[in-house]
């Protein structure tokens, strides 16, 4: 557990240098982007790590917040995402059982290489104008008859 306590802050500390350029420019690059950070070990030799794996992009400033407590939310967050994430394939997953029952082969084959371009929207909900105290449309109020 101490081990991963650890290696979650080490993570979440490295996060936070890359978002704030606490990493030194080593002057001026050489065409084509080369070069590395001062500080750290050269980029090809820290990417060891599953490409699969989550890695939390962004923590937002909250005041005094500790390492410890930084962590614990991290880790917690994560675990929640990656539940999230499982999820959704899995939906996914039958959604694309069921939608390949209807295409023919090579209709499912476009449908899979466009399926991200799918996009949606909510529709606003539609506020009625209502009359004030909880009257109905077509009461009359109270003290008021013809």
């Amino acid at each position: 557990m101490k081990k991963i306590l650890f290696l979650t802050c080490l993570t979440l500390c490295f996060s936070v240098f890359k978002q704030t350029d606490v990493y030194a420019q080593s002057g001026p690059r050489p065409r084509g982007g080369a070069g590395r950070p001062v500080m750290g070990p050269p980029q090809d030799t820290m990417n060891h790590g599953n490409p699969d794996d989550l890695v939390l992009e962004h923590f937002p400033s909250i005041p005094d917040l500790g390492l410890e407590q930084r962590a614990d939310i991290g880790i917690i967050l994560k675990n929640e995402q990656e539940k999230i994430d499982q999820k959704v394939k899995q939906q996914r997953d039958k959604s694309n059982k069921k939608i390949k029952k209807i295409l023919s082969e090579e209709q499912y084959k476009v449908f899979m290489e466009k399926r991200d371009e799918f996009q949606f929207r909510k529709e606003p909900s539609r506020q009625f104008n209502r009359p004030p105290n909880g009257q109905r449309r077509g009461d009359r109020p109270e003290g008021r008859h013809p």
